[in-house]
């Protein structure tokens, strides 16, 4: 069970699951847009389903030069990017390696991240330095929020 933190945003995760039960994920959410992935994951099953998923180029390139998948839409693009991961993430598990092993190792040890998430209806100046100093007891250095609301 996946636990949603980010209740504003409507999660699109992919499952493959092979012939010998092994199974794997990828995530292909597009913001207000969740509804056309997961309807657009029907028309693409042909693609996928019998298909070798260690041959990830291969099955994407049929996917992508498809008579109707020449677009390059946020909906198409997420999906590849979801069933690649997926493919991947089922290639790292057989070898039983990292992702990034399988890419000639990591490049390099820290990443900088930001806070983003974190708050939530914030309409007063003091709940948001409260809330932000709770984010930076965490360890955060950077924080993303919206000072002037959803922007919708």
């Amino acid at each position: 069970m996946l636990y949603n933190k980010n209740t504003w945003k409507k999660w699109v995760f992919i499952e493959i699951i092979t012939d010998n039960g092994e199974n794997s994920y990828g995530e292909a959410t597009v913001y207000s847009g969740q509804f056309s992935v997961v309807n657009h994951i029907k028309d693409i099953k042909k693609f996928i389903v019998n298909k070798d998923p260690f041959k990830v180029r291969e099955l994407v390139n049929e996917w992508f030069t498809s008579s109707f998948n020449r677009n390059r839409d946020i909906v198409n693009m997420s999906l590849i990017s979801g069933v690649e991961s997926a493919c991947f993430d089922l290639i790292s598990k057989h070898f039983g390696s990292t992702i990034y092993n399988l890419f000639c190792g990591p490049v390099r040890n820290k990443i900088k991240v930001y806070a983003n998430g974190w708050y939530t209806n914030i309409n007063n100046i003091e709940y948001c330095g409260k809330e932000a100093r709770k984010v930076i007891n965490k360890g955060y250095r950077a924080l993303k929020f919206d000072p002037f609301g959803s922007g919708s």
